[in-house]
């Protein structure tokens, strides 16, 4: 009988291993960008429904009070109390702490004098739903030691990616020439009922998103002793006057608007302007809740007088659809 010797098992050689690497390569190239958008549309979405939960709350506050809170409530330091500092605020998100599903911090919340709320911690408390997924933050929390403290106290304050309508422009409160314009929905020391937007509520901006990033700006205002992105948007500031910055936005500039670069003049309206700009880390414009209550994603490209009569209440525009 004849034997048939078995042959030996043939491997792969270097260039059929070298083919099937390529393409792997090519199918994780092509396959990447589909999940990272993927993801940012989850991210996307996600605050969106931040927004809706704020857009709820300020209702929800309304109902109860028969107006929406104040941007900030601001006012000087009482006799007897600790000072310096001299103003003492509470923000628009702190008067919701009951309605964004913080009932224990508020119980806890001192309204008499707001430093307190510094000195014990309770505004570096970090509220999820107040932060964008999407949002890139130096920090969630920002320490920093104010000069007009003595003797100086680290005080440390938890960030938020959104912001109140503040109106056609909110920061800051000493210029511009004359201050804000008091026409949007969230003022200092002024409150506004729903009835009040007579432009109507679905054509009247209610929050919208805050991007903590432009890396124009950052050099710059280091150079001109400026405030920085990484602290701006404490969503508890409990100081004074320019408080009103962190808690609302305005129409001043268009949707994500960013600090010119290569720009060496030391001007308090480019700050202002930066500062107080709406904005996001999507692609493309960014998140707003409306007055009624609906969450819309607004491009960036949408016509600049359009987004501006977005911002007030009644200024007898109906800007439609956006």
């Amino acid at each position: 009988m004849r034997m048939h010797k078995k042959g030996a098992a043939r491997g792969f050689t270097l260039i059929e291993l070298l083919v099937v690497i390529a393409i792997i390569a090519v199918l994780v190239a092509l396959l990447l960008p589909a999940v990272q958008q993927a993801r940012e549309a989850a991210r996307r979405s996600q605050c969106a429904n931040n927004l809706k939960q704020l857009g709820i709350a300020a209702h929800n506050y309304h109902e109860s009070h028969r107006t929406f809170p104040a941007g900030l409530l601001n006012w000087p330091t009482p006799a007897g109390q600790q000072s310096p500092p001299q103003n003492r605020a509470v923000g628009l998100f702190a008067l919701m702490l009951s309605y964004l599903d913080q009932p224990m911090l508020w119980e806890q919340w001192d309204s008499n004098d707001p430093w307190r709320n510094v000195t014990s911690g309770r505004t570096a408390f970090v509220i999820p739903s107040l932060v964008c997924p999407s949002d890139v933050m130096a920090a969630p929390v920002y320490e920093t030691t104010p000069t007009n403290v003595v003797p100086p106290v680290l005080t440390r304050y938890a960030l938020t990616s959104y912001g109140g309508n503040g109106g056609s422009w909110s920061y800051h409160p000493n210029r511009f020439p004359t201050g804000v314009t008091p026409d949007g929905m969230f003022l200092r020391n002024i409150t506004v009922r729903d009835r009040d937007a007579t432009d109507g509520l679905s054509n009247t901006l209610l929050f919208g998103e805050r991007s903590h990033v432009d890396p124009a700006y950052k050099p710059w205002a280091i150079t001109n002793n400026r405030p920085q992105m990484d602290g701006m948007g404490f969503w508890a500031p409990s100081t004074g006057l320019p408080d009103i910055g962190d808690v609302t936005m305005s129409t001043a500039v268009p949707i994500n608007y960013r600090h010119p670069s290569a720009t060496a003049a030391n001007s308090n309206q480019l700050e202002d302007a930066r500062l107080s700009a709406f904005g996001s880390l999507h692609h493309g414009g960014a998140n707003f809740c409306l007055g009624d209550g609906v969450v819309k994603f607004l491009n960036d490209s949408i016509s600049y007088p359009v987004f501006q009569g977005f911002g007030t209440r009644a200024n007898n525009e109906v800007p439609g659809e956006p």
